[in-house]
This record gives structure tokens, sequence and C-alpha cells, in this order.
């Protein structure tokens, strides 16, 4: 199958049945929801520029399992240069919605760690989980579907340990194992994108003991699987779209700003043996998380590069319409802001630069060398405007037009 292309993946999300609620009220359609429809749009940009003769170098990659070119959200990182493709790919479209692509991102990490494990589990054990997650990833990349990375379980009582917990519920576990696959239940939250992505990639939170079986497990699912309920999580600003007066309201960021973010939780699940990537190897889990972590965390951090250069072009329009852009004090923070958001990209490219491959071919960062420097950001912005809230723009309002750019007034200041 061709690459999708943006209309052709609303279309397959509007034909989808996902159990989802927003404020206790069930979403029918998504792409007509105000809370869901900017996300979406975030999402089908990806698709969109792969389409982009203009721009598909910089987001499709030949891919190494089936040989044709893939969306780079589904492909599989092969070394340093693929990997810092990856990252100048992510600080790109930071800057071009100003939101995310959450249903895209947080899986080809995950997939990444899976290839891996799952081939030194092989190796060790004699299982054949490496072959039939490689037969699962390579219908994502022939179809181009997106797919959610599910990694964050409730966690209950943070002081003990899963096996501890009063309600063992706090981690996605198995409940049950059946001769044509399991069944898992529990929950997973702060997943982001999870209500607009096709497919479901879960994976334990952290490493497991041996008297903690249970909770060691990784697999897939569709998102409109039964038993599977989700719930939208809401910023308060994003109300405003729901209010009786929303018509005509300055979203800012309209067309894309809204974050799609849910809290999910599998009510027995059934997930044949197919999509079951790995079903009480705890001893591997550590290895599965020590490896995700670092390679998501350098992703999302080059993400926040892209919205730290929205937010320095925000703050320099916001600055030249109060009169002070050419300020001392002004222009020393600007430059701060800059200075900090390119020490944190050199850091991440650090990281590339000493990472490694694995005995699968799988090529992982450094995580001695990853840096993230972003706590200053939101108090720098404050001080070149002398307070008010700060809203995430887009390429279009921000970054790189500071002067008679669109969407900017005095009402945005």
């Amino acid at each position: 199958m061709a690459l999708m292309t943006g209309q052709q993946y609303k279309d397959s999300i509007k034909d989808m049945k996902v159990n989802l609620y927003i404020f206790g009220e069930k979403v029918e359609d998504q792409l007509e929801h105000p809370i869901t429809a900017p996300a979406i749009e975030a999402v089908a940009l990806t698709y969109d520029l792969a389409n982009d003769p203009d721009y598909q170098e910089r987001i499709t990659a030949k891919s190494h399992i089936t040989g044709e070119r893939v969306n780079y959200f589904t492909h599989l990182y092969q070394g340093p240069d693929d990997f810092a493709k990856r990252l100048d790919l992510m600080r790109d479209l930071a800057r071009r919605h100003g939101m995310c692509a959450g249903a895209r991102c947080v899986s080809g990490n995950i997939a990444n760690g899976l290839d891996s494990v799952t081939f030194e589990m092989d190796k060790k054990l004699g299982t054949n989980y490496h072959e039939r997650f490689r037969s699962y990833w390579e219908r994502i990349q022939r179809e181009d579907l997106s797919v959610g990375g599910y990694i964050t379980d409730p966690k209950g009582d943070r002081s003990k340990r899963p096996g501890e917990q009063p309600n063992k519920d706090a981690y996605i576990r198995v409940v049950e194992e059946k001769k044509d696959g399991i069944v898992v239940r529990g929950a997973k939250v702060l997943i982001s994108g999870a209500s607009i992505a096709h497919e479901a990639l879960v994976m334990p939170t952290r490493g497991l003991r041996e008297d903690e079986k249970e909770y060691a497990v990784a697999f897939s699912v569709p998102t409109d699987t039964k038993g599977l309920t989700l719930l939208h999580q809401l910023p308060t600003p994003d109300f405003r779209r729901l209010t009786a007066g929303a018509k005509g309201m300055d979203f800012g960021n309209e067309r894309y700003g809204v974050y799609n973010l849910c809290q999910i939780f599998f009510d027995d699940v059934f997930i044949p043996w197919e999509r079951v990537f790995m079903c009480g190897e705890s001893e591997f889990t550590g290895a599965l998380v020590g490896r995700v972590s670092p390679t998501f965390r350098c992703v999302t951090s080059a993400c926040k590069c892209g919205h730290r250069d929205l937010l320095l072009g925000g703050s320099a329009v916001i600055a030249d319409y109060n009169g002070v852009g050419k300020a001392g004090h002004i222009r020393e923070k600007l430059s701060e802001m800059s200075f900090e958001s390119e020490l944190s990209y050199g850091c991440l490219l650090g990281a590339t630069q000493k990472g490694y491959v694995s005995g699968s071919g799988n090529f992982f960062p450094d995580p001695r060398k990853r840096g993230e420097i972003s706590g200053k950001q939101g108090t720098l912005v404050l001080c070149t405007h002398g307070g008010g809230h700060v809203r995430w723009l887009s390429d279009e309002h921000a970054y790189g037009k500071r002067h008679g750019a669109p969407g900017f007034g005095p009402s945005h200041q």
C-alpha cells in the first residue's frame, strides 16, 4: 500500500468505533468534535508531508523490513544518522503545528526497543516473539498506520512495587492465558494521541522481578477493541471550545491547538497470541524500559526544542507589540532562550553520536549524554511581556514572522 494521505487517515479514523468519553459524554465522531478534531489535524499533517515532493525526504525512509518507502514514524532506527533525522523531523514538525503528533510518535520508540529485546528473548529462550513482532510491524509499515504508544501505568501507591499493590490492577497485567491468546486487565494513563490512533502498542512501565511475571506483558491491540474505554483528559483552556459562545472565539492555534491525551481502561481485553510480544519474561523488562526510555526522551526533547523555538518567536512578537522589543533586558532574555534551546538540541545530537547498535541491528542513543534544559523557558517568556499567559502557537503565527504576523494583534498581548 502507498503512503496514506491526510484525508485517508481522517477517513480511517472516522470509520473506527472508539469507546471514547469527554466530560462524561460519549464521542461519536472525533473528526467533528471540537476537542479531538484539532489533534487529528496535527497527525494528518504527518501524512500529507510524506506525500509532499518538497518534504518527502525529511519524513520518509526506505524500510529495511519491507524494502519500500515508509513514513519515518514507523521506521526502526539503524544508525546515528537515522536517529538524527528523526530528531530533526520532530523539531521541525513542532514548529509547524505547535502541538503534538503523539498518535504516531511514542510507538516508534517502543517498536525499536521491542524489535531489539524480542530478538534477544528468542535467542535465549527459544520463543518466537521476534518473528511475531516483525510480522506485526511490517503490517504497520505497509498500511501506514498510526500507533499509540502505551507506557505509563497508574502505579497506585508509589512506595510499593507492582506485586505489592492493594489494587492489583494498578499496573496492567495478564489475568488469564488461553489457547488462542491472553486476557489483560488494568489501565494506562497520560497516553498521547491514544484515541486518534489506529492501534495501541503496550509495554511495561518499569523493570519487574521474578514474582511479578503477570505484569511482564507487551502487546498490540486495535484502539476500537471491545473492553477498551478511553477518557480524554482536558486542560482547562480547552474547555472553552465546548462552551456556548465558542464559535468565533480566538483560540490562538485554532487548527492544531489541542493536545490529545487519554486514560485507557482495559476491562478483560482479549489479545490473540500473534499480537503478544512478551508474556511473563520479567527478566527482559529492565532491558526494554532501559532502551525505550532514553530513545523516547531524546525524541520528545527534540520536539520540545521546536516548541521553544515557537515560544521564542512568540515572545519576540509580544515584546514588539508592547514596544519593548529592542530593550536590552528583553533581548538578553530572548538570546538566553535561543542559547538554551540550541544547547538542549546539541545534547541530543551528542547522545546520538555516542549511541550503539544492538545485536538485532537497532540503534539506541547513549542515555548518559542526553540533556534537556527547559525549566526556565516559561519564566523567560513571562519576563519578556510582563505577565499574562502563554498559548502554544504554530509556525504560521510565530516562528520567523515577528512583524505583521497573521493572528497577532492587541488582543493577543
